[in-house]
């Protein structure tokens, strides 16, 4: 296998058996190292592994040594067919989910629901969605139609069931390291339950139906609301993650918390 990032390797040890040294930086403890490494074209590799270098002679108890973790096998995802996503232009979170079917090069079919016009509403779509809102995933397993609701959900389903991409591609949307994992999760968060519940269109609509007109501002209530949270709330990232980006090498990449992928 082949590492995922691009390495050059040393050159070949000459005929006296003394191998040249690459020049490079030393590990020291403390440290913690996170490989991953994958065969060009057909996703099989040993995946990702990580962890902490220690000092010389150390003992590691059997409480500090982490199990493999189990993936699925890839005849369940192969298994998963005919996925839909129904979601609106409009909707952030649907984006989001978009953003992850990318990085994971799942196919799918989208349909709209417009928001906008109360199709949501409709019957037909309450069916897939008792909190009849947008994204819904929903795909056949074996014969059977299963669906998926909630953003945060469905990037975690698909993160299990499709850890490196349909194609082989690398491109887990968790950081591996625990506190970049957490700060990802923060910042999803941030927005997942810190704007968007107060800044859409039906929480809008239902403060300006309880706000009444003849009080000052009421005929845009609900958009001053939907503002503020999107002032506070995008303020609020920017400050919390301007301020605590992970280490190299995921800084500096082209996204905020993952240098080759997105994250969640």
């Amino acid at each position: 296998p082949t590492r995922h990032r691009s390495i050059t390797p040393p050159p070949p040890p000459p005929r006296c058996g003394i191998a040249r040294v690459q020049t490079r930086k030393f590990l020291r403890d403390g440290d913690r190292v996170v490989m991953r490494g994958v065969c060009p074209g057909g996703g099989v590799g040993f995946g990702e592994v990580s962890g902490t270098v220690l000092p010389a002679g150390s003992v590691v108890p059997g409480s500090c040594i982490t199990a493999p973790v189990s993936r699925p096998a890839p005849s369940r995802a192969s298994s998963l067919t005919d996925f839909v996503l129904f979601g609106y232009w409009r909707s952030s979170c649907s984006w989001r989910v978009r953003i992850a079917l990318a990085a994971k090069q799942v196919e799918y079919r989208a349909v709209s629901i417009n928001l906008g016009e109360g199709e949501q509403l409709e019957q037909d779509f309450e069916s897939r969605s008792p909190m009849r809102q947008v994204p819904v995933l929903e795909w056949t397993s074996n014969g059977e139609t299963l669906r998926l609701s909630q953003s945060l959900a469905i990037i975690c389903f698909l993160e299990e069931v499709f850890p490196f991409g349909c194609r082989g591609s690398l491109g887990s949307l968790y950081p591996s390291d625990p506190l970049a994992k957490a700060r990802a999760l923060e910042a999803a968060e941030t927005v997942n339950a810190g704007i968007q519940p107060l800044q859409n269109l039906a929480t809008g609509k239902a403060v300006d139906a309880l706000v009444p007109e003849s009080v000052e501002g009421g005929a845009e209530a609900g958009r001053a609301l939907g503002v503020r949270a999107l002032t506070l709330g995008l303020e609020a990232l920017e400050t919390r993650h301007s301020r605590a980006l992970p280490a190299p090498p995921l800084q500096g990449g082209p996204y905020l918390l993952g240098f080759e992928a997105p994250s969640v």
